[in-house]
């Protein structure tokens, strides 16, 4: 076996540990001009809306400009009626069939797992950015430790939508593919995080804040080049 396709887990960027997804999505997205891929969180966009932590609201807030984007014309209404007016229809797979390289940040919180064209969409993001930008990426974690306890007790805990699963690994390869480097790469979980912890014990935090890499959540930030160094129709 040629073990020099075996790299290390961390071969760019180290973890950062584990962060408040939305503050980390808020404070590196501070000042930009956003596109805010999948921002209803349909179908729980009512929900979501009620929520202070909800994400399309935080970025328009720490933003010089947010234009949120879902697939969903009907949670796209919803938002609508809410008084949200920076909201419209797109395909994520198709972005650039309606945006050209307008966007310092395009965020995508806990959206590429459902798509059912990752790569494209990754293509894609790369063509709406402008040269210098970013892409903010969450994805639930392979490897989170409540998944494979599931997996031990004989289920997988999976949303039913779901089409993939990330790694840091797997998920920063399939950006390098769409021309993105790896800026950083850092977890997400709850549970460690929250303010009120009702029934979570103290050697579960201690654990989760040990050993990241088994957090809900990989967080993710790449970073584009110049226009000379974007990939055209790479992945089909």
């Amino acid at each position: 076996m040629n073990s020099d396709i075996h790299e290390p887990l961390y071969a760019e960027k180290p973890p950062l540990g584990i962060v408040d997804r939305v503050e980390y999505l808020c404070e590196k997205s501070t000042g930009m001009d956003i596109l805010h891929v999948g921002c209803a969180d349909y179908p729980l966009t009512t929900e979501r809306m009620n929520s202070e932590d909800f994400l399309h609201r935080r970025l328009t807030k720490a933003s010089r400009s947010c234009l949120g984007v879902d697939l969903s014309t009907e949670a796209i209404e919803v938002m609508k009626s809410a008084g949200m007016d920076n909201v419209a229809w797109a395909d994520a797979c198709a972005l650039s069939d309606q945006f050209g390289a307008d966007f310092d940040v395009i965020v995508a919180g806990e959206v590429v797992e459902h798509l059912p064209n990752p790569g494209m969409f990754m293509e894609q993001a790369a063509q709406c950015l402008r040269p210098g930008g970013k892409l903010l990426v969450t994805v639930p974690n392979a490897f989170n430790i409540m998944r494979l306890w599931g997996l031990v007790r004989g289920r997988e805990i999976v949303h039913r939508d779901h089409c993939y699963y990330f790694s840091s690994k797997t998920l920063a390869r399939l950006a390098s593919l769409a021309g993105f480097g790896v800026s950083e790469i850092a977890y997400t979980d709850p549970l460690a995080t929250a303010r009120h912890r009702p029934g979570l014990t103290p050697l579960y935090r201690t654990a989760i804040k040990r050993y990241p890499a088994f957090g809900q959540s990989v967080v993710a930030s790449f970073s584009v080049g110049s226009e000379s160094e974007k990939p055209h129709r790479i992945i089909a």
